[in-house]
Parts: C-alpha cells; sequence; structure tokens
C-alpha cells in the first residue's frame, strides 16, 4: 500500500518548515551579532531581508505549495513604512514575505507564537515584536515600541490591524495608524487572496499613503 497523500503532505511540510525555520534560526543568531556595530549594521540590514524571503519562499513553495503572485509594485522609497493587510489565513506572513522580497520588516505576532520551540526563538533572535492581544493597554506599549525597536533602524513593521483571521472583513482598529502619523512613517497597505485550494495567493501592494501633516482625526 501507498503512503497516504495527507500523510506526505504533512511530513513534507513538517520537514521543510523545520528544516528552513533552523537556518533562519542559525542565520538570525550570527546576524544579531553583525547589527551590534554600525559599520556593519546596514549589510546586518540586507542579510535579515535575504533571509525573511528565502524562509517564506521554502514554506509557501516547498511546504504549501504555493505560488506568490504580485500585483503593483514594491515601494521604490526605502521606508520604512508601516505595513497593513487583511488577514485571512496562516499563510499570509509567508506570502508577504515572499511579496515583499528584499524589504527589511517585522511582523507584530500574537505573544502565544513565541512559546513554539526553536520557532519562538528564532521570531526573538531576528527582532519579531510580540504583542498581548488580549490586553488594550499592552497593546498600546507595544505600538510605543516601534521606533525605538524598529523605525530608527530603517525596519518597516507589518501589522494585521483586524487583529484576527477572518474570511470577511472586520473593521479596523486605529492604533498602528495613530502611531504611524506620530511617529511619521507612512502607510503601505496590502490584499492577499488565495484560491480555493492554496495553491496561490495573490498579493496586492498598493501606493504608499503619506501620513505627512496627517492628524488622528484623518
Amino acid at each position: 500500500m501507498g503512503t497516504d497523500p495527507l500523510m506526505r503532505a504533512n511530513l513534507r511540510f513538517a520537514l521543510v518548515a523545520g528544516l528552513s525555520t533552523l537556518f533562519a534560526f542559525a542565520l538570525f543568531s550570527v546576524n544579531q551579532y553583525i547589527r551590534m556595530f554600525p559599520p556593519t549594521r546596514k549589510f546586518g540590514s540586507k542579510v535579515e531581508a535575504v533571509a525573511g524571503w528565502l524562509w517564506g519562499t521554502a514554506l509557501a513553495r516547498g511546504a504549501h505549495g504555493m505560488k506568490v503572485k504580485v500585483a503593483g509594485r514594491r515601494p521604490r522609497a526605502k521606508g520604512p513604512f508601516v505595513i497593513v493587510a487583511n488577514h485571512t489565513s496562516m499563510l499570509d506572513v509567508t506570502a508577504l514575505f515572499v511579496a515583499l522580497r528584499g524589504m527589511n520588516f517585522r511582523f507584530v505576532v500574537a505573544e502565544e507564537l513565541f512559546k513554539i520551540k526553536i520557532f519562538g526563538t528564532a521570531m526573538k533572535r531576528s527582532n519579531h515584536i510580540p504583542f498581548n492581544r488580549r490586553n488594550p493597554r499592552s497593546m498600546a506599549e507595544t505600538y510605543k515600541s516601534l521606533n525605538e525597536r524598529c523605525f530608527r533602524h530603517g525596519q518597516s513593521v507589518a501589522v494585521f490591524p483586524e487583529g484576527t483571521r477572518g474570511a470577511d472583513v472586520i473593521e479596523f482598529g486605529d492604533s498602528i495608524f495613530t502611531r504611524a502619523i506620530r511617529d511619521g512613517v507612512d502607510i503601505l497597505p496590502i490584499r492577499i487572496w488565495y484560491s480555493d485550494d492554496a495553491s496561490r495567493a495573490d498579493v496586492l501592494i498598493g501606493e504608499a499613503i503619506s501620513t505627512e501633516g496627517m492628524k488622528r482625526t484623518d
């Protein structure tokens, strides 16, 4: 009897996801020392951007067998940006890593994911940002820290402002947009769709929105 197709798919996913995460963990562990020194920080940022793209590509193509098609243009400006996207699937993270190839950005991630062995440690080493979605005050403090942790170093931040995954569009919270205005960071809007069998992701990159001169009411 042949191996069950679902079992093969699960085995492939576990193997590719495990190996790619170990690779990212090793690369980011080394790179955190490269970024410690101002003369090598720019090179370290490029290493991080390439590592994120490679990890996302490995998961999208190798683990999930998913093609990512990009519409629109990646921004010509270096940023940093607040990247905002709809959130319908766990695949959104890998789709964004592939679509934004070459961009150095970090995700604001639910703190529960940091408890996963190796994966969680890799996220910590690569400076992804945990948040407590059940505590509004904690969320506010997380957003306040973005300038110190990312923007001032040229790193963009990716956020799913719906706050949770869902097939239908949920009203966006305004906290991250207020933060972008206060920190003077442009907003990069993105929309993600999937085919019914999740074999293809279409990612539409919108025009960057300047926050210059904006107020909270805007």
